[in-house]
């Protein structure tokens, strides 16, 4: 179903319905376990976020992926993307978001073995 609609949101050139689509089909390979496929699904979804300049996006779907990335192992490239999404936290004043990120890359660094420096970005969340 979500390819469909990635397929015409494609056909008819609309950008917002293409990200939400494959927003769908991450979702979908997430939930079967295909972390790899999610994960390149919000990439693409993540070039369109840069693409229309919606600064708020790019950065949860930074986030998105850097947890995908905790989830496989790959931590310091979790670690990298989840700090990319907090700095556009901060940019955009969100501080849900802020929160959010700070909390998932003390999870990655606890996930990772650095316990330290999961302490001190757990803290920095309070």
């Amino acid at each position: 179903m979500h390819e469909e609609a990635l397929k015409i949101s494609r056909e008819v050139g609309d950008k917002n319905a293409e990200e939400c689509a494959l927003e769908g089909s991450g979702s979908a390979y997430h939930l079967l376990g295909r972390y790899e496929e999610a994960i390149e699904k919000y990439k693409e979804a993540l070039e369109i976020s840069l693409e229309l300049g919606n600064r708020q996006d790019v950065g949860i779907w930074l986030g998105v992926i850097g947890r995908f990335y905790t989830q496989i192992g790959r931590y310091n490239e979790a670690i990298e993307k989840l700090k990319e999404a907090l700095n556009i936290a901060r940019e955009v004043h969100d501080m849900e978001e802020e929160r959010y990120h700070i909390e998932n890359i003390a999870s990655a660094y606890y996930e990772f073995g650095q316990y330290a420096e999961a302490i001190k970005t757990y803290k920095e969340a309070l």
